[in-house]
């Protein structure tokens, strides 16, 4: 057993299977990926890495399933289950590549097709890959148990709901990032997930929350929205991942970019220390623009308009030209244009209570669009 400490939930314990997949390559270079992309480069705080937030998924993991353990011991849930769990919410971003989420929606789009083109999928064939590699003691039973855990299919046991909830997006990677991101951005809002975690129940093999935390998970939801609306799609982040994409358009050939995504066993080597290799590698074009960050000589924001009935065909059409970028935004309270406490199941007396009657106040809507021009 290792101890590691940690800013958001302290003092965390991991035991010798989880230390063995730790200290690999393959997850070791989450520590050269940060969380938020390329956000650091104007939120100073926002340097914390894909390294820390895997351990505190599997943190909370398995704190959320030993409390179902030990509150209800009908489940039967055995030791080893809590040690898949753990694994999974430790190896459920593995597939990240260089600048996390920007990779997979801005770069990798039309260039290559089939899963590799998630970080999800590719965090289930690395983690197959590290198990056989190092030999490590899981079976292919449990390989593919843990693979279900990270990418849930259909099915109905609450095992498949902890790491990544399929059904309303409440889980464990949502309680550390939102934590996480709100501690190190230095925002003064935040979320308190240990009630959640610990009053969570399982009923007919879904889990559930009691209903006086109704309010709290809907705070939950909207805290998500606010941080996509005012940190990780902020204008300028938009402008500069949208000059980084040059870069990797104008260098992905010379870094074997592509080739990296499509060999397992390379695809450690794609982190955020890429750039380096843009000057390394003398590309001369991308250098430019990586200078023109260095020294804020940014992509401009010239015009952002809501999609409110307008015809954004004849907008486009203004701003038609190779020195303009359109960039689309939707934001939402993460299903789309959907009240996601739809499909919260809330308890109450151990039986479960409709949220209709719990509504309150509500948004009219829970998605925008956004379309923003910007000048290169």
């Amino acid at each position: 057993m290792k101890i590691i400490y940690d800013a958001i939930h302290k003092y965390m314990e991991f035991d010798d299977l989880l230390i063995q997949i730790i200290d690999t390559p393959e997850f070791q270079k989450l520590r050269n990926i940060k969380q938020l992309g390329l956000c650091y480069l104007v939120f100073p705080g926002a340097n914390h890495n894909r390294f820390e937030h895997s351990l505190g998924v599997s943190y909370l993991c398995g704190s959320m399933i030993e409390n179902l353990k030990k509150n209800q011991p009908e489940l039967n849930i055995t030791t080893r289950q809590i040690l898949l769990v753990r694994i999974a919410g430790l190896v459920h971003d593995i597939g990240h590549a260089c600048f996390s989420h920007f990779f997979d929606n801005h770069f990798l789009k039309n260039k290559i097709i089939g899963d590799n083109i998630e970080h999800e999928h590719r965090s289930c064939s690395l983690f197959s890959h590290i198990i056989k590699k190092y030999n490590i003691n899981l079976t292919e039973e449990e390989i593919k148990i843990v693979q279900e855990m990270i990418v849930p299919k259909d099915n109905n046991s609450f095992l498949y709901q902890i790491v990544a909830n399929k059904d309303n997006g409440l889980d464990c990677d949502k309680f550390d990032y939102i934590a996480r991101d709100t501690y190190h951005i230095g925002l003064s809002y935040s979320f308190d997930y240990s009630r959640l975690i610990q009053q969570a129940k399982v009923i007919n093999n879904k889990i559930c929350f009691p209903a006086k935390c109704y309010y709290d998970i809907l705070d939950l939801f909207h805290l998500r929205y606010k941080l996509h609306k005012q940190v990780y799609t902020h204008p300028c982040v938009r402008g500069i991942e949208m000059m980084v994409l040059e870069v990797l358009n104008l260098s992905y050939d010379k870094l074997e970019i592509l080739e990296k995504v499509e060999d397992i066993s390379k695809f450690h080597l794609l982190t955020d220390n890429i750039l380096d290799l843009v000057y390394h590698m003398n590309i001369t074009e991308a250098i430019k623009i990586l200078d023109r960050i260095k020294t804020r000589n940014l992509y401009k924001l010239i015009k952002e308009y809501h999609y409110c009935g307008i015809n954004i065909e004849t907008i486009k059409e203004k701003f038609k030209n190779s020195n303009f970028i359109i960039d689309n935004i939707s934001l939402n309270y993460s299903t789309e244009d959907n009240n996601p406490m739809d499909n919260v199941l809330l308890y109450k007396n151990n039986k479960l209570v409709k949220t209709n009657n719990l509504s309150g106040l509500l948004p009219s809507n829970f998605e925008e669009n956004i379309i923003r021009f910007y000048k290169k």
